[in-house]
Order: structure tokens, then sequence, then C-alpha cells
């Protein structure tokens, strides 16, 4: 029987290692369904089994785990229209039969509160936050909307 070897760079592990690896040239978070759960599918599985190795082996993907990110996602989409909602009143607001100083006070609470909302969701994407990828994820598909 041969000695095992230190050269570790030769085995060719199958498993993400974020050191080494940018885990999001591998595996993606999607949104399936209505009301939409999140997962986390392969990325270029026939070239690189990388990222389903990991899923597999990691259980990206199991009840729990997928409860608890669906529930973050949830959140996000939660707040996402809560800004939209609330863009919408504060440019109604412009329009209304009032005098500038009556429409001051109207949006400027609106204001404040939309801006609060922006940075609860801005920190749910911070790297040291759960599911901070996915959240990522989620704003880009976001943006894409709003434009």
């Amino acid at each position: 029987m041969l000695p095992e070897g230190n050269n570790y760079a030769a085995e060719k592990a199958l498993l993400l290692n974020p050191c080494e690896h940018n885990p999001e040239d591998y595996i993606r978070f999607v949104r399936v369904g209505t009301p939409a759960l999140s997962l986390v599918v392969p990325v270029g599985e026939a070239v690189n089994p990388h990222g389903a190795v990991s899923i597999h082996i990691y259980g990206l993907n199991r009840l729990g785990l997928v409860q608890d990110r669906t529930r973050y996602l949830r959140r996000l989409e939660f707040l996402g229209d809560s800004i939209i909602s609330l863009g919408q009143v504060i440019d109604s607001v412009v329009t209304m039969p009032l005098s500038d100083a009556q429409k001051e006070v109207i949006r400027n609470p609106l204001l404040r509160l939309l801006e609060k909302t922006s940075q609860e969701m801005a920190n749910m994407a911070k790297p040291e936050e759960p599911y901070s990828v996915m959240a990522k994820t989620w704003f880009e598909e976001f943006y894409k909307q709003l434009e």
C-alpha cells in the first residue's frame, strides 16, 4: 500500500471550498413556485460537478434550511413590495390638492419610512448575515423589476 501524499491540490476534491472557490460560480439561489421557495441549484453542472456534489453533501436543500431561507426570502419580498407601495404613495402626494406645507407633512414621514425599509433590506444582504448571497441574488432581480 502506498503512503498517502501531502499534495492536496492534486486530489481534485469535488466539494466547494470558499477559500479556493467562488461559490457563486458553482451554485445559485432560485425562487421556485408560488408562493416562492428558495432552492439552491448547480451552475454549469455538465462542465463542473462541484456545485451539484456540494449541494448534495452539504444538504443545501434540506427541508429546515429551505424553510429558513424561504422565510428570509418572503421577508425580502414583503419589504420590496413595501418600498414600491411607499414610492407610489409618495409620488401621489404631489398631485393632491394641498398646500406645499401640507404635502411635506405627509411626505416626510413616508420618506423616513422608505429610508428605514431600504436600510433594513440592505442590512439583510450584508456578508455577515445569514443567506446574504441569496439576498444579493434577490436584489439583482428586484432592481431589474424596478427598471
